[in-house]
């Protein structure tokens, strides 16, 4: 009896730990600083990247259970959206710009693949098509140079229930892999849920959703890249962006809501937040919240005076301004 009295205290402890890390007592100031107003319906624009003065946008159906496998890129410049051409199948993810050069983590039918295409006006041309055993469960992606970049790998299981087990224990099975131009090396272990992932001056930026970090590695070997600083968070970081001295950080407040909404985005809403980290003298400011109608974003980048945002599940594309 004692044993099972025992048992059942660490069971409902273990409950409570995981709810209090989840955000679920946690009274969260709401500040709407933004006026925001929906520009484009896409589905899915979970990751954006800039390629000059336009940008490029992923498209997916972010639900793997449907079986659907028809991603988008789209650009946009100056109010104008348009769809690129590409000649293979992707279901884009997390995506990185280098010059006309674009990168992007493709969750297809087989497996997980990094694709590289060349940007030729509305035209995406294939360069490239990599697979590996080490990837798999692939988010996001950042080029460091034109051969070389870094990929977030979020889980260490496969399945979706082993991936909800691995974030309900906070378990640290998120990796980052470098691909050298030749081959995939894992340089980075230990990481609850590896999500968005950026690059500046010989560092790299990785956000850790579950664990409500973002880790901030020195690549000067990116084969050995050197923990610098660990910037902690209330909320759970989602994509990242760098502009200028500023790190872009979308957060979501709470992560059972967040789940919650991915089973159903029209009924369930997800609230977010946006921060930013300054790189020069390290200081953490939020920016905003957002009202329960921009539910679950995921990114946000600068744009001609004002910020445009992604989302995961639903259907807009954002754009506020102060």
């Amino acid at each position: 009896m004692k044993k099972i009295l025992i048992l059942i205290f660490l069971i409902f402890g273990f409950g409570l730990y995981t709810l209090n890390k989840s955000n679920v007592f946690k009274d969260i100031s709401q500040e709407v600083n933004f006026t925001c107003s929906v520009i484009e319906e896409i589905q899915g624009p979970e990751d954006i990247d800039k390629a000059g003065d336009t940008l490029i946008i992923s498209s997916a159906f972010h639900k793997p259970a449907f079986h659907k496998y028809d991603g988008k890129i789209y650009k946009y410049k100056t109010g104008e959206l348009e769809l690129m051409q590409v000649e293979v199948p992707i279901n884009p993810h997390g995506i990185s710009v280098f010059g006309d050069l674009l990168a992007m983590v493709s969750h297809d039918k087989e497996s997980d693949s990094i694709k590289i295409f060349e940007m030729s006006g509305k035209k995406l041309i294939l360069k490239n098509n990599l697979t590996d055993e080490k990837l798999y469960n692939g988010n996001d992606i950042v080029f460091i140079n034109e051969k070389q970049f870094f990929v977030t790998i979020d889980h260490s299981l496969k399945t979706d229930f082993s991936k909800i087990l691995e974030n309900t224990i906070q378990f640290p099975g998120g990796k980052v892999l470098f691909y050298d131009g030749e081959n995939f090396h894992e340089v980075i272990e230990g990481i609850v849920f590896a999500n968005g992932i950026q690059f500046k001056k010989n560092k790299i930026y990785i956000s850790s959703m579950i664990g409500k970090k973002i880790y901030v590695y020195n690549i000067e070997n990116p084969l050995k890249p050197k923990e610098e600083k660990v910037i902690s968070l209330d909320e759970f970081p989602d994509n990242l962006h760098i502009e200028d001295e500023r790190l872009l950080i979308t957060t979501h407040q709470k992560i059972f809501t967040l789940k919650a909404h991915s089973e159903q985005p029209k009924r369930n809403h997800s609230k977010s937040s946006l921060y930013e980290y300054n790189l020069s003298n390290g200081s953490l400011s939020r920016l905003s919240t957002f009202p329960d109608s921009y539910s679950a974003l995921s990114v946000t980048v600068p744009f001609e005076n004002e910020y445009v945002l992604g989302n995961i599940y639903s259907e807009f594309l954002l754009r506020c301004k102060k």
